[in-house]
């Protein structure tokens, strides 16, 4: 995954195969079209930009969506229950898969 859209063009031209993940903090308007474009198998976007809403249209799309760094229990719950494919975590601890 990377934040560089140019990277996720190069390794796309390079290792075709290599599955890759576009990287946001905030999620554009044209995630979907980026996702497409780039060929990714999935977002990896901040929890704070992610919703039930956004969760479900990409698995509606064949996308698989992973958020970070979430390092609140309580908070890892909610994109949890909204089906999330994976939580990033520091917090190791008190956060289980």
């Amino acid at each position: 995954s990377s934040f560089a859209e140019r990277a996720l063009e190069s390794a796309l031209r390079v290792l075709p195969a290599l599955p890759r993940a576009l990287l946001v903090s905030r999620l554009p308007d044209d995630w979907t079209a980026r996702l497409r474009r780039l060929r990714c198998v999935a977002l990896d976007a901040h929890h704070e930009a992610l919703s039930r809403e956004v969760v479900a249209r990409a698995h509606g799309e064949g996308f698989r969506v992973v958020t970070y760094t979430v390092n609140d229990a309580a908070r890892a719950a909610v994109p949890r229950a909204w089906g999330l494919d994976c939580v990033l975590t520091d917090a190791i601890d008190t956060i289980r898969p």
